[in-house]
């Protein structure tokens, strides 16, 4: 993950827990958000291990891109399965990097 992080930010990174469920999803909010503390330029999640995610994990999610902007950070999310990457494509919460780096697509928080 840190050639993905010197690739595309000077940031932060993140494992996406396996199941984002909503507790488990409540529990990730905060260390991202705890993270903001140093300052960092960008966050990057990695979606890798993620096999499930219900209804109360989306909202968090989306509720996660919003305190990310209204930090001013950019945001991106790392090795998306395909079913995940459709998912957050059709909530429109993140946007393909297209050449830059094809296995990283930039979250959308703005």
């Amino acid at each position: 993950m840190a050639e993905i992080i010197n690739a595309l930010t000077d940031g932060v990174a993140f494992k996406a827990p396996a199941h984002m469920s909503g507790p488990s999803v409540h529990k990730f909010k905060k260390q991202v958000i705890a993270s903001f503390e140093s300052e960092p330029k960008s966050v990057v999640i990695d979606f890798g291990d993620v096999d499930f995610i219900d209804v109360h994990g989306l909202v968090l999610l989306r509720d996660l891109c919003e305190v990310i902007r209204v930090y001013g950070v950019r945001a991106f999310a790392y090795r998306l399965n395909g079913q995940m990457q459709e998912l957050l494509v059709g909530m429109e919460l993140v946007d393909d990097l297209g050449d830059i780096k094809p296995e990283a697509f930039a979250l959308m928080t703005a």
